[in-house]
């Protein structure tokens, strides 16, 4: 008598076999071996944390919240999307621009 001919008579869930099966059927939604690694590295790369590193490597330690009405948020949005162009640096530059003109006017250059 084989093992698998015992098992088939006298175990109550009958064949390995078929217990796998019935197992497979009931709980479908189980990702194969195969695609569990690549879904916990999609996963893990998703909720990595922002930990201001990369924003105190260029230069960027400093928070400012601005109010803008919406029309100009709208504006900059889409000239930041077309561009290719960081928000923070389109406010940058904007800001320098400003400052420069204001500080020419101080000195009566225009």
């Amino acid at each position: 008598m084989t093992l698998s001919g015992w098992q088939s008579r006298n175990s109550p869930v009958g064949d390995v076999d078929d217990v796998e099966a019935a197992l497979a059927a009931a709980f479908p939604e189980v990702p194969d071996q195969g695609e569990l690694p690549r879904r916990r590295a999609a996963e893990q790369r998703s909720v990595a944390p922002v930990d201001g590193r990369k924003a105190r490597y260029i230069g960027r330690s400093k928070q400012l919240n601005v109010k803008v009405r919406p029309e100009l948020f709208d504006r900059v949005k889409a000239a930041s999307e077309r561009h290719a162009l960081p928000v923070t640096y389109m406010a940058e530059q904007a800001f320098e621009m400003l400052l420069a003109s204001l500080g020419r006017k101080a000195k009566g250059g225009d």
